[in-house]
């Protein structure tokens, strides 16, 4: 302890005494309970002031934080609490400006002794971390449930940053296996394709192939075109060598006839005519030789005319209709190969994407094994109020040895009883707890948490709406009216 005035030993403290004037609705009140009854039932109709005599006593133990905001009853000007715990003397008054707190030590024989330095610290240790209401725990959201077993076991913050990383994980894995399906699907759509891509068809061997016949082609075409040549020659030849032929003839004619016009002028002309004659013969030589001149000429076209066939005829004209015919399908076959290259570099990127989104997916199972036993360990380690207890990222689970189950799923008793021992779990030194709305206990609970109550040692403060008056310590506005003892346990 703190304080070196304070020793209570090990015996637990519970209420001994309770007195409380002008608090909330409370006139006056002066409360000792059986101390071999573990619940101390307050009942009353409502608006009597019940839940002012429970909140008496956690007012004058928890100060502030727990006091209401109006602790004076309407019309007085300030309010004490008296509380005796056994070996401890509370006292908290109230007024305007505030709470006063006084803590004093009882000694063996009762006697109260002097005050205690810092009395709401003393109270905070003696309180230990919970004291809380069982069945408003076992009604509380499955989250807030949660919140405070773990606070309770000191594994908030663990165990959060496990479920915290379990999301991540989980949320990878999710991640991970919707890629590797999407990925799945895209190399189906690749269909059946070869291991590896097929060779492409060299296509050089047939290129230069189609060149050299291209050249033996060229060739045949230059020997053809010289034939042609040749025999154009030749024509012209032939129409020169006829003309001159002709030519020759008409020069023949012309001069005859005028030898004939001369010889009627013989006497006249005689010269002349002599002169013509001889111009004649010349004409004859020269039509001769011209006529000798292009027979040489024809002679030496047909010549070269046959010699042009000759050559022409001789040579090979190759057809390259064979080699474009396989050179197009060897350009077909190789888009083909091309296409097919892409599509398998495609399904193979895709099948390597694929191995690592499943091997991704293999690590964050790995992962997620390895968060669930790391959190397996930590509750297992941890000091749970009930065997069998466990958590969930949203709530609490029970597990009787059939399965783990939510709290909120499991039978009526279990969970009273589970949070009587949540309750009790700190193992305060003030053994009190409380119960707000006892009315909606059925007896069998009501019997279950008297049980649990006087097993561990506790002190069960329970407020009930009840207007008979033959139940509990009766609150008539805001005062005692009557004390009924309660009926002995069945057990």
């Amino acid at each position: 302890m703190s304080d070196p005035q304070l020793s209570i030993g090990d015996s637990p403290l519970r209420v001994v005494q309770l007195t409380a004037e002008n608090f909330m609705r409370l006139s006056g009140v002066d409360i000792s309970p059986d101390p071999d009854e573990p619940v101390v039932r307050i009942t009353g109709a409502n608006g009597a002031g019940k839940s002012s005599v429970i909140n008496a006593i956690w007012a004058a133990l928890g100060g502030k934080d727990v006091a209401p905001d109006k602790a004076v009853r309407l019309g007085e000007t300030e309010a004490e609490i008296m509380l005796d715990l056994g070996r401890l003397v509370v006292r908290r008054k109230f007024t305007a400006k505030g709470s006063y707190l006084t803590v004093c030590p009882k000694d063996a024989n009762g006697a109260v002794g002097s005050k205690l330095s810092s009395p709401q610290a003393v109270l905070d240790q003696l309180l230990g971390q919970f004291t809380l209401d069982p069945v408003e725990f076992s009604r509380l959201p499955a989250k807030e449930q949660r919140d405070v077993l773990l606070a309770l076991c000191g594994l908030g913050a663990d165990l959060d940053a496990l479920e915290v990383e379990q999301q991540a994980a989980y949320q990878a894995r999710a991640d991970a296996n919707r890629e590797t399906k999407r990925l799945e699907g895209s190399l189906t759509a690749y269909g059946d394709l070869p291991e590896k891509t097929p060779e492409p068809v060299d296509v050089s061997a047939l290129t230069e192939q189609r060149r050299q016949f291209e050249e033996q082609r060229e060739e045949h075409r230059a020997a053809r075109d010289g034939y042609e040549d040749a025999q154009r020659d030749l024509t012209m030849v032939s129409e020169f060598a006829e003309r001159a032929e002709e030519i020759g003839k008409a020069e023949r004619v012309s001069s005859n006839a005028r030898i004939a016009e001369t010889e009627q002028e013989v006497a006249r002309l005689q010269a002349w005519l002599e002169e013509l004659q001889q111009a004649g013969v010349k004409v004859d030589e020269t039509a001769a030789d011209l006529a000798g001149r292009w027979a040489q000429k024809l002679e030496a076209s047909e010549q070269s005319m046959a010699e042009a066939k000759a050559t022409y005829e001789a040579m090979d004209c190759p057809s390259t209709d064979a080699l474009d015919e396989q050179l197009t399908s060897a350009a077909e076959r190789n888009t083909d190969i091309a296409v097919l290259r892409e599509q398998i570099f495609g399904r193979d990127r895709v099948a390597a994407e694929l191995t690592q989104a499943r091997s991704e997916a293999k690590r964050f199972d790995r992962e997620l094994k390895d968060i669930e036993a790391r959190k397996t360990a930590l509750v297992r380690g941890a000091k749970l109020p009930v065997a069998g207890l466990g958590f969930e990222p949203d709530g609490v689970t029970f597990d009787d040895g059939s399965g783990a189950l939510p709290l909120g799923q499991i039978n009526d008793a279990e969970r009273l009883r589970i949070s009587m021992a949540v309750a009790m779990a700190g193992r305060p030194a003030v053994q009190v707890l409380r119960v707000d709305d006892g009315e909606k206990l059925d007896d069998a609970s009501f019997a279950l948490m008297r049980k649990e109550a006087a097993n561990h040692g506790f002190q069960v403060w329970i407020t009930q709406v009840d207007t008979s008056g033959e139940l509990g310590i009766v609150i008539e506005d805001g005062a005692v009216v009557a004390v009924n003892p309660e009926a002995p346990s069945e057990d």
